[in-house]
């Protein structure tokens, strides 16, 4: 948008494209001027110690424009002697090094045009509202994958060397076979117990356990955590098995009463109960203190609930709750129970003394001590495993009945006493006191259900279902067996049940044991944990989805700056524009990538080195795709890049929050389907399980076999897969349906009704000889018109519409229309917009060359229009650049060119093609007149044969270049001719002006008033110059003619013309203030 005035000239430009400093040089030169000062302000490249990429510039034009105006007019007031003066300041987007804003001022003198310069850098910076905001260069997106890498890797390297200087690391042997025993036969836990094999030998020492423990049971209050059944080398769950070693099996022979404890590792010497009070005599505190508490954790008082098919109940038996046996009462039981343990199977519901019968009768006894730990005081024993049948009918409702006792469980321990975990330093007493509590209730909890449904000896078959109920809660309160160690107990004892049930006869007493021993392993007692996983959870994330915010805002910056629109309305098909963005998206998601991987693997993340590399291509090739996908989504629903940045990087943010909370929400079941649905969860999840398997001991990390079918990570990469189209069909059809600030959406159900109305469309053709009589064209004839919408117009406005409705146009004769109007708001740019598709028709119609605006889609209606096709691009464009004079110029690159020849670059990309017609929206607003008339021989050689449009606020460039001029104001086309119509009929009449002296001013003035006709007006009144204005009479000009030449010398009148209305006095004639200002 520009303001110019002449003699003196002020050229003001502010707009995304400005001249350069050479151009402003030749536009404010003048052989009167003995100086031009110039300055050119630029962007720099650091701001505040930021380095800065570039710089974006705003501004409210017309106010920015009023304000610059106003600097000028103080600058020539403090400088008379000012000549010309140009300001022009750049929009939008300026790289460093560019500038922005250039101000030139010519002047006779040296000292004025050099002191004007520089008041108006200060005043135009100070007045003008025109806003800038640097963009720096910070690196987060470019360097972000590696970035999160090496985070993760710094992060986890660091923390591990911390540790491992604190913690002096050696290799020890652990289930191996050197004894490292206590006095009575159990593996020592304590790391520094001296009794230890080569416990004063670095990398000597040998564990008879299966993992190291940095912990003495004796003493520390943390033993509880640390401690586990889990951590023994052999596991009977029987207790009639082989002497394998002298050291883990050293007391297989023990029968009776020593052999029944519920532990299901091979016991120490005498047996657990016998070998506490044996240490207790011994006042061995730290091995009984061990001891104690091993055995708290370890033993087991299993019982189950009980149910079957009704008609198997007498094979599923009972083995009801027995009363507590006293020490001597156990032994006693021991040693009754232990020579024929397994003789009591029947198939009747004839049971033996205890109430024991069928399979559950059958399984093997075992005792449960019940003790004060501390004192060995209040000794007792419950007999186990027990069961609790439960009346149902259906596995399911067995299952509800282990649901609920499971929540009763957690009720109580919520009410316990929890004040010695709270505490900082509670003693050992008050830890066991808290663990017996806890034990006491998790007592009420059932290890399992079991539901017999089918049973046939006659065949060898059983159907025995499971149920094992778990809760995090009820685990970590106390001894609770895990899931997998209740699991394997009772498939042991109901396996060798069914064996024997099955079988019968010799069989019925058989023993079958299953046992469990690890392989001897040394190993690295160093602590070093996976850091730099546990980090990555977080930054892995960012690190590979940082490209789908920056792949936003590119696209919506070419939909916020036309850029998308103006190749649409050129001709470029919409899936050629989103392929090409395509490739180009995934080529740099590939460059991405593989910093990604090759930083990760050369920095040793276990993510990296422990996952199949197959998998991780795949992961990420799915992944390229689904983020260029959203990104297309996303660039829909947004029309601003800043606002699209932010939101876009808001949603990455939510993302990964919530991926992170889902990793606990799903750590036992997995992810529930509908979470997959959106494809970053399903993303994030996927990454998440990789990473955790490649980091966790007790998982294997992940290859291309392991994505099975049933897998989470396989069901998450189904989903990626099938997402890849969904939500591209989705980006699609909301690209179509969208408003958007430019062009025309599509109504919503258009996939239905689009294809129905094109074959209607066909089938009237067909019956109409080729003529659609619900076409557009067709019913514009009946169109109503409000008579509100043509009050403004004139009578040849009115003509020439009913010139159109008739079809009366002017054929094969070249036409230049010129639309002018006031410089800011009378609808010029609007209605070019809606002619070429930019804006939708508020109502009405319009038809470019036989095309319809409103029914043809834009991009085809312009192709139509330009009637260019592939086979003869390059003779197009040779034919353009010839046309506008910029063949020489055909192989420099646009940003090298100046600012008058980008102007003659997009009229020759207007004119590829050879349209039929050709819009121009104010093509030499801000150009030097050298560059302007050029401009105009150009657009004057390329009117053959089309129609050009062209919008000004020039009234000489509309009275050079055009045979018909309408003139707009607020939207409404208020006359429409050719330049003599319009003086004619809006004309004034003439013009005459003169100079004088200051002091021959009011004499000259009142003598001219004496000859000129009635009617006369002053227009304009200086010291030296004033004109007049006077209506055409007969033969005035003669006698005004004369009257001056003869009379001029005496009134002083130094220089005098005369001239007709010129076309801007029309112009002015026609437009009220009030339209002048129109919004």
């Amino acid at each position: 948008m520009s303001s110019e005035s002449a003699n003196p000239k002020t050229l003001i430009v502010v707009a995304d494209t400005i001249g350069t400093l050479d151009e402003l040089v030749r536009a404010v030169g003048d052989d009167s001027c003995g100086a031009i000062a110039t300055f050119s302000g630029t962007t720099r490249n650091n701001f505040q110690g930021k380095q800065v990429t570039e710089l974006a510039y705003e501004a409210y034009i017309p106010m920015a424009i009023k304000q610059i105006e106003i600097a000028i007019a103080s600058a020539r007031s403090k400088w008379p002697q000012l000549v010309h003066v140009a300001v022009h300041h750049k929009l939008g987007i300026v790289p460093c090094g560019d500038s922005s804003v250039i101000i030139a001022a010519s002047s006779p003198h040296r000292k004025d045009a050099l002191h004007a310069c520089e008041f108006l850098i200060d005043e135009v910076k100070r007045i003008a509202p025109i806003w800038k905001k640097e963009i720096y260069a910070d690196g987060s997106c470019s360097c972000c994958p590696l970035m999160m890498v090496l985070i993760s890797a710094i992060l986890g390297t660091v923390i591990n060397k911390l540790i491992e200087k604190s913690n002096p690391a050696e290799f020890v042997l652990y289930c191996g076979n050197n004894a490292s025993l206590n006095s009575v036969g159990y593996p020592i836990y304590n790391k520094s117990d001296p009794r230890l094999y080569g416990a004063n030998v670095k990398d000597g020492k040998s564990y008879n356990i299966l993992t190291y423990l940095d912990i003495d049971l004796s003493q520390q209050q943390n033993a509880f955590a640390g401690a586990s059944p889990a951590h023994q080398c052999v596991f009977w769950f029987g207790s009639n098995y082989p002497r394998n070693s002298q050291i883990y099996e050293r007391n297989a022979n023990l029968t009776g009463f020593a052999a029944l404890d519920s532990t299901y590792s091979p016991p120490p010497d005498g047996g657990w109960f016998q070998a506490l009070q044996t240490l207790k005599k011994l006042q061995s505190n730290d091995d009984f203190n061990a001891m104690a508490n091993l055995l708290s954790i370890s033993q087991t008082s299993s019982w189950y609930l009980t149910s079957s098919n009704p008609s198997v109940s007498t094979y599923l038996g009972a083995r009801p709750q027995l009363p507590g046996l006293d020490a001597l009462s156990a032994i006693q039981y021991g040693a009754s129970t232990v020579p024929k343990p397994f003789l009591n199977f029947t198939t009747s519901p004839t049971s033996n003394k205890n109430g024991f019968y069928g399979l559950l009768g059958s399984l093997e006894d075992r005792l449960y001590l019940n003790a004060s730990l501390t004192d060995f005081s209040s000794i007792s024993f419950n007999r186990v495993p027990y069961t609790q049948p439960v009346q149902t009918t259906s596995d399911q409702d067995l299952n509800d009945s282990l649901s609920a006792l499971i929540n009763q469980v957690i009720a109580q321990l919520a009410a316990l006493n929890k004040t010695a975990l709270l505490e900082d330093d509670p003693s050992t007493e008050e830890l066991l006191a808290f663990y017996a509590s806890a034990s006491q209730v998790t007592k009420i909890m059932p290890y399992g259900a079991l539901y017999l449904d089918a049973f046939d000896p006659a065949n060898l078959m059983a159907r025995p279902i499971l149920h094992f109920g778990s809760d995090l809660r009820i685990s970590n309160a106390a001894n609770f067996p895990t899931t997998g160690n209740r699991m394997i107990i009772m498939v042991a004892q109901l396996g060798q049940a069914c064996l024997r049930g099955l079988l019968g006869g010799d069989f019925a007493g058989a023993t079958v044991t299953q046992g469990i021993r690890a392989f001897p392993q040394v190993t690295d007692t160093s602590l070093v944990l996976p850091f730099g996983g546990i980090i990555g959870r977080i930054l892995y994330p960012f690190g590979v989805s940082f490209l789908l915010p920056i792949f936003t805002i590119m696209l919506v910056k070419e939909k916020e700056e036309r850029i998308f629109i103006m190749m649409k309305l050129n001709g470029l098909k919409g899936w050629t524009y989103y392929l090409s963005h395509y490739v180009t998206f995934y080529i740099l998601y590939i460059f991405s990538t593989a910093v990604f991987l090759i930083v990760g693997s050369r920095s040793s993340l276990t993510f990296f080195t422990q996952t199949q590399t197959a998998v991780l291509i795949l992961i990420f090739f799915i992944w390229g795709h689904i983020q260029i996908v959203l990104s297309f989504l996303f660039s829909t629903l947004f029309s601003r890049s800043r606002i699209a940045l932010v939101m876009v990087f808001l949603i990455v943010l939510v993302g990964v929050i919530v991926s992170l909370v889902a990793e606990r929400l799903f750590a036992k079941g997995g992810a529930p389907l509908a979470f997959f649905i959106w494809p970053p969860f399903a993303f994030y999840r996927a990454l998440t399980l990789i990473n955790t398997a490649s980091y966790t001991k007790t998982m294997a990390p992940y290859r291309i076999s392991t994505l099975t079918a049933g897998n989470e990570v396989r069901t998450c990469i189904n989903f990626l897969l099938a997402e890849i189209f969904i939500y591209g069909a989705i980006a699609s059809y909301l690209s179509y349906v969208i408003p958007s600030e430019f062009g025309k959406p599509l109504d919503w159900h258009f996939p239905i009704t689009l294809p129905i109305a094109r074959y209607q469309k066909m089938q009237r053709r067909k019956l109409n000889n080729g003529i659609d009589p619900l076409s557009e064209t067709q019913l514009a004839q009946a169109l109503a018109i409000d008579a509100s919408e043509t009050k403004f117009e004139d009578a040849d406005v009115k003509e020439e519409k009913a010139r159109v409705e008739k079809g009366e146009f002017p054929k094969g004769s070249p036409l230049i229309l010129s639309i002018c109007g006031n410089p800011n708001g009378a609808g010029k740019t609007t209605l070019i917009s809606i002619l070429t598709g930019l804006y939708p028709p508020s109502f009405g119609n319009a038809i470019l060359a036989g095309y319809d605006i409103r029914s043809e889609p834009t991009e085809i209606c312009q192709a139509r229009l330009k009637g260019a096709n592939s086979s003869n691009e390059r003779e197009y464009v040779a034919k353009a650049l010839e046309n506008v004079s910029l063949t020489s110029l055909a192989n420099r690159l646009t940003k090298r060119l100046s600012g008058g020849e980008k102007r003659r670059l997009s009229i020759a990309i207007a004119l590829i093609g050879d349209p039929k017609v050709v819009f121009l929206d104010e093509p030499t607003t801000g150009l030097d007149p050298e560059v302007r008339r050029l401009i105009w021989d150009i657009v004057q050689s390329a009117k053959e044969g089309k129609t050009v449009v062209l919008t000004t606020h020039s009234m000489e460039e509309a009275e050079a270049l055009c045979q018909r001029i309408g003139i707009m104001a607020k939207g409404t086309l208020r006359c429409i001719g050719n330049s003599l119509r319009l003086k004619e009929l809006y004309g004034s009449g003439f013009r005459i002006y003169f100079n004088t002296n200051k002091d021959d001013m009011p004499r000259a003035c009142t003598w001219v008033e004496t000859f000129l006709p009635e009617g006369f007006r002053k227009i304009d009144s200086f010291a030296t110059m004033t004109s007049y204005e006077f209506p055409s009479v007969p033969n005035i000009i003669s006698a005004v003619f004369e009257k001056m030449e003869s009379g001029k010398a005496q009134n002083g009148i130094l220089d005098w013309g005369i001239s007709q209305t010129s076309l801007e006095d029309v112009f002015v004639k026609l437009i009220s203030d009030d339209d002048a200002n129109a919004d």
